[in-house]
C-alpha cells in the first residue's frame, strides 16, 4: 500500500507539472495585446464589422480569396507565411518595415523582383542564399567587410556595370584575388590583360573602395577555413552569372542609402540567425515570384495587414476556413494554355 501511496503520489505531481507547463503555453501563445496597442479580437466579430463598414477592404479580401483558389502551392506557402508572423511578432517587425522601404524605393523593389525571379528558377538557390546568410550572422567581422565594400562599391552607380568582368574573375580565382589584393597601398598586378589593367587603374583612383576590397581579402587570407566557405559560394554563383549578377544589382542599390542598407542588413544578419525561418521566408518569397500576377494582390493585402496589425489573427482564421470549408477548382494560371482535345482519328 506504502508503494501504491508514492507512485500516485508521483503521477500527480506529473500531471500538476504538465497541466502548468501547458497553461504556460497557452498563455504564451495567446494573443492579448495586438500592435496598435489595443486587445487583439477573440472573436472575428470586430473583423467582420470592420468589413461590412469598409466595403473597399471586403472586395480586397474576396481578391485574396480568388489568388488562393486553384494554387494550392501558392496557398500553403502563404498561410505557412502568415502563421510564421502571427506567431513571432520580431518577425513581423522585421517584415513589415522590410515591406515599407520596398514601397517607398521602387528600384529597390524592381532590383529585388529580377532577383528573385531568377533564383525561383534554381532548386539549390533557396540553401545557397540562407547558408551565406549564416555564415555572415556567425562572422560578425566578416559580415562587417562585406558590408564595408558593398558601401564603397555603390558609391559609383557605374562600377558594377563597368567592371563586372573583373569582379566575377577574381570572385572566382581566390588565390590570383588574394595576390592581387596583397599591398595595403594598391592592386599588385603584373600580368597584361587589359581589361585587369584598366581595373588596377581605375581602383588606383578609388582608394577606399581598393581599401575595402583589401580589408575583406587579408581578413579572408588570414582567415583559411571561413574563406573556404565564402570562396565555395562565390564558384557556386560562377555558372550562373544571371543570378550573380542581379543579387549585385540588388545589394548595391540598397548600398547607396544608409537607412535603406541599414534595414536590408539588419534584416539579412536577423535572417542568418534564424536559419529555419529565413529559408521558410526564402521559399514563400520564391514561390511569389514564379507568380508575377500575385505580386500586386499579395502587396495590397500585406499593406492592409500592416495598417490593421491586430486583424491579422483573424484574417488568417479566415483563410484557413475558406481552405477547409470551400472547394479547389482547378483554374489554369495565366501563363498557361489548357491543352486542346485530341484530333478524330479519321476512319
Amino acid at each position: 500500500m506504502e508503494r501504491m501511496g508514492r507512485i500516485w503520489e508521483l503521477v500527480g505531481r506529473s500531471l500538476g507539472v504538465g497541466c502548468c507547463l501547458g497553461l504556460a503555453v497557452m498563455v504564451a501563445i495567446s494573443p492579448v495585446v495586438g500592435d496598435e496597442g489595443g486587445p487583439v479580437p477573440d472573436t472575428d466579430e470586430e473583423y467582420e464589422l470592420f468589413l461590412k463598414e469598409n466595403p473597399e477592404y471586403k472586395a480586397q479580401m474576396e481578391e485574396m480569396d480568388s489568388l488562393l483558389a486553384g494554387d494550392e502551392e501558392l496557398e500553403e506557402s502563404y498561410l505557412a507565411y502568415q502563421e510564421s508572423l502571427n506567431a513571432n511578432p520580431e518577425l513581423a517587425g522585421q517584415e513589415s518595415t522590410f515591406f515599407e522601404i520596398l514601397e517607398e524605393d521602387t528600384v529597390l523593389a524592381q532590383r529585388l523582383t529580377e532577383f528573385e525571379g531568377i533564383a525561383a528558377q534554381d532548386s539549390e538557390a533557396v540553401d545557397q542564399l540562407a547558408g551565406m546568410d549564416s555564415l555572415l550572422a556567425a562572422e560578425p567581422e566578416l559580415a562587417e567587410r562585406v558590408e564595408e565594400f558593398e558601401v564603397a562599391a555603390a558609391e559609383d552607380a557605374e562600377f558594377f556595370d563597368e567592371y563586372e568582368e573583373q569582379i566575377a574573375y577574381l570572385q572566382t580565382n581566390p588565390e590570383e584575388a588574394e595576390e592581387f589584393f596583397a599591398d595595403e597601398d594598391g592592386p599588385n598586378y603584373t600580368g597584361d590583360d587589359p581589361d585587369m589593367v584598366v581595373f588596377v587603374n581605375y581602383l588606383t583612383v578609388h582608394p577606399p573602395l581598393y581599401r575595402a576590397y583589401w580589408r575583406l581579402y587579408y581578413y579572408l587570407r588570414t582567415h583559411p577555413p571561413l574563406a573556404q566557405r565564402v570562396y565555395r559560394h562565390w564558384r557556386w554563383y560562377w555558372p550562373r552569372r544571371p543570378l550573380w549578377r542581379a543579387h549585385w544589382r540588388y545589394r548595391l542599390w540598397a548600398a547607396r542609402k544608409v537607412r535603406v542598407h541599414r534595414i536590408v542588413w539588419r534584416r539579412r544578419i536577423y535572417f542568418g540567425r534564424r536559419p529555419w525561418l529565413n529559408r521558410g521566408i526564402r521559399h514563400h518569397r520564391l514561390v511569389v515570384a514564379r507568380r508575377p500576377w500575385a505580386r500586386p494582390v499579395l502587396r495590397r493585402h500585406r499593406a492592409f495587414l500592416i495598417r490593421h496589425p491586430k486583424y491579422s489573427h483573424a484574417v488568417a482564421r479566415h483563410h484557413h476556413w475558406v481552405k477547409k470549408h470551400h472547394p479547389r477548382p482547378y483554374r489554369p494560371r495565366p501563363h498557361h494554355r489548357p491543352k486542346p482535345p485530341p484530333r478524330p482519328r479519321r476512319p
